[in-house]
């Protein structure tokens, strides 16, 4: 089932026990801005977070409209972009005494259940990244995140999670960070550019028309400061 490609950053914490303590006091503070020429009046963005603790900040977007979130003091982090087609969001670093996640995370340092998927930025404090949008790929299109299910052919993908017509290994379990949602066109082991298994018990997979697009990286404030 096809999500809407509204431009969507959420993050969403609960107060289960397996995130420990996740604030040690201290703070630190994200700007998104969304880019006028990607974004409409009234869609949701550029960030809707709901969380506990320190965190909170909703922020309904208009064109160039900037949201900040304050987060816990971490030393590092990782920052995914997306929407809601299967792009999540998620933020790595060291923080407190937290101890897993629903997806089994490494202690104190991975949150993938707070949304994984879409292009990442290391941050640096005060620095401004390129991020990648979802409605297309670049080079290898491995960091394609968007909702074409259906081959160059016009045959429809099958699930990445599901094992029929076609057998295979390329799963979400196994590659967790390539985006293999729904029956997405992606390319989670380097081929020479998205692809998918197909639904017709005798084409096992083949190559999606996913466009290549040069100017899909748009310069978004991405601002941390402790």
């Amino acid at each position: 089932m096809k999500r809407l490609a509204v431009l969507l950053f959420q993050l969403v914490l609960s107060a289960n026990s397996a995130f420990g303590t996740i604030c040690n006091g201290n703070t630190s503070t994200i700007t998104f801005t969304t880019d006028s020429a990607n974004s409409s009046a009234g869609t949701i963005g550029p960030a809707s977070i709901d969380g506990y603790g320190n965190l909170s900040s909703s922020c309904y977007n208009v064109p160039g409209a900037t949201c900040e979130v304050v987060l816990c003091d971490m030393d590092s982090m990782t920052v995914r972009m997306g929407s809601q087609n299967g792009w999540k969001f998620t933020i790595t670093g060291d923080i407190g005494d937290l101890l897993a996640s629903e997806e089994g995370a490494v202690e104190g340092h991975t949150f993938p259940a707070w949304l994984k998927f879409g292009d990442q930025c290391y941050r640096d404090d005060w620095q401004t990244y390129d991020l990648f949008y979802s409605n297309c790929g670049t080079l290898t299109q491995s960091d394609y995140r968007g909702d074409i299910s259906t081959t160059e052919a016009g045959v429809e993908c099958q699930q990445w999670d599901e094992q029929s017509p076609h057998e295979h290994t390329r799963t979400p379990a196994i590659f967790p960070s390539s985006g293999l949602v729904e029956n997405y066109c992606r390319n989670p082991d380097g081929q020479l550019r998205a692809w998918c298994y197909t639904t017709d018990p005798n084409k096992r997979w083949d190559f999606c028309k996913v466009p290549t697009c040069e100017d899909n990286v748009r310069n978004r404030q991405l601002r941390g400061q402790q």
